[in-house]
């Protein structure tokens, strides 16, 4: 049961198919996690982007600081489209139709 309220929390505790859930617990037997720190473009990095850039994040993700991404992008990329999703976790379950508009 534990297991059950940790996917909640990280997909922004609203239900989700039951496919996803069962996509996410084979990830979680199968995938070996990082132990380092996940590595970040600096700011010097990010800036020199000159390609259609776009964020999707889901404000209640428990994982990564989606607000403080998303402020730092917009600043560092101000053409960047930034997506902050109200409802969304970590996990963004069918994000087609952004991905749409975006493209």
């Amino acid at each position: 049961m534990g297991t059950e309220r940790l996917y909640a929390k990280i997909n922004g505790n609203k239900p989700l198919p039951a496919s996803i859930l069962q996509y996410q617990k084979l990830i979680r037997n199968n995938f070996h996690y990082r132990h380092e720190t996940i590595p970040l473009f600096s700011d010097k990095e990010l800036a020199k982007l000159s390609m259609p850039t776009v964020l999707l994040a889901g404000r209640k993700d428990i994982m990564l600081h989606s607000e403080k991404t998303a402020a730092r992008l917009e600043t560092l990329l101000p053409q960047a489209t930034i997506c902050l999703l109200p409802e969304e976790g970590h996990s963004i379950v069918n994000p087609a139709e952004k991905i749409k508009e975006f493209l």
